[in-house]
């Protein structure tokens, strides 16, 4: 379970780095808060991803 969490925040850690084109928020992008979206946004992932285990624990 912590492995698969773990594999997951890498991945889309991974997919943010794509994305940004840039490994890590410089200080001015903290200064504009988009920290706070990126933690509303994860916390998001993290419902569906577990909304959806628990779609494949039930249909099992």
């Amino acid at each position: 379970m912590s492995a698969i969490f773990f594999f997951k925040m890498m991945h889309d850690r991974q997919k943010r780095k794509e994305h940004q084109g840039q490994g890590y928020l410089s200080l001015n992008d903290f200064k504009k808060g988009k920290r706070r979206s990126m933690v509303k946004r994860s916390i998001n992932s993290l419902k569906t991803f577990f909304s959806s285990k628990k779609d494949i624990k039930s249909r099992s």
